[in-house]
């Protein structure tokens, strides 16, 4: 239905599954999602990136509408669209992306691996922005398949209010002031 290479508003179904997550703490209206990558040629092919308030999702992890994808794709969105919720609260998750990337964190997933810092980290702002952004969509599938009390205790402040701009992650300095 949309063309490779153009930008589309969020549909009304992805709306409201943003909402069953994010509530009122995103600008829906600002969100575009970008058939195609971020950058042609260094971007995997299905790795989707959203630094600056906008989902890439390149050709292989495109869908006209996530709300009415499988579990697996929706788990993808909702993982996206945190980094949609950092940056519209002022985290430069550019920054951040070439901070974790310097530290090695992408090689063989590791900024991803909340589940070995969780036993030291109580707090969700204690997580990098990939833990939170998996921590957020774990949490999605689990509220619909499984109760998992360690999950929910970390997402407990997330949960009560998702425009709390102190949830974004500790360590982050590069904040600024979002519009």
């Amino acid at each position: 239905m949309f063309k490779r290479n153009s930008y589309r508003k969020l549909t009304a179904g992805e709306i409201a599954l943003a909402q069953s997550v994010y509530q009122n703490s995103l600008d829906y209206d600002k969100i575009r999602i970008h058939h195609g990558r971020l950058i042609p040629f260094f971007q995997h092919a299905k790795t989707a990136m959203s630094p600056f308030g906008t989902m890439h999702f390149p050709e292989q992890t495109y869908v006209d509408d996530f709300s009415s994808a499988d579990v697996s794709k929706q788990h993808f969105f909702i993982h996206e669209m945190a980094h949609v919720w950092q940056y519209q609260l002022g985290l430069r998750l550019w920054l951040d992306g070439i901070i974790l990337t310097a530290k090695g964190g992408y090689k063989a997933n590791q900024c991803y691996a909340y589940e070995k810092w969780s036993a030291n980290c109580e707090q969700f702002n204690q997580f990098n922005m990939e833990q939170q952004a998996d921590l957020i969509a774990d949490w999605f599938i689990f509220k619909h398949t499984q109760n998992n009390q360690k999950i929910q205790n970390i997402m407990r402040e997330f949960i009560e209010n998702p425009n709390n701009v102190d949830l974004l992650p500790k360590h982050a300095e590069f904040r600024f002031q979002a519009a």
